[in-house]
């Protein structure tokens, strides 16, 4: 969730004026080395926790997807919507290189569901998290407690 927080308020763009995730941060010449290996320790930090994550939950993700788990169906609607959200935001620049074109009108429209979109990621995000920790606390309360021995 944290990631994600990051990236909305455009973290990988904070360094300087190019995204991080652009290979011309890397190779040009007008930065210095050394935000150059600050943005690859973020990179290589971010890779690592999704590698972590997948590795850790994909199989429980699946399994209660299977099982119909509001928490999976929870996650699973969150990264729709970031991949929707993601390919709505620059449309019109996306557009562009197939030699489409949008009217200013129409990229407004764009630009509100973006926005909407996003506002739906955090909505459904805490919904998932406050399920989660609802499930928890209900393991909690069902579990017995342990016997004590006789002496």
């Amino acid at each position: 969730m944290a990631l994600f927080m990051l990236r909305e308020l455009d973290f990988d763009k904070r360094l300087r004026i190019m995204e991080i995730f652009n290979g011309q941060f890397y190779v040009g010449h007008s930065l210095p080395f050394t935000e150059k290996i600050l943005a690859l320790v973020s990179f290589g930090f971010l890779l690592y926790i999704i590698i972590f994550t997948l590795c850790r939950h994909a199989k429980s993700f699946l399994i209660g997807l299977k099982q119909g788990s509001c928490i999976a169906q929870g996650v699973l609607i969150v990264i729709f919507l970031l991949f929707l959200s993601n390919f709505i935001d620059g449309v019109s620049r996306k557009l562009n290189i197939f030699g489409f074109t949008i009217s200013p009108a129409t990229f407004v429209y764009f630009n509100a569901i973006e926005e909407v979109l996003e506002l739906g990621i955090s909505m459904i995000s805490f919904i998932t998290i406050d399920a989660y920790f609802r499930q928890i606390k209900a393991r909690q309360t069902h579990v017995l407690p342990a016997r004590r021995r006789s002496r």
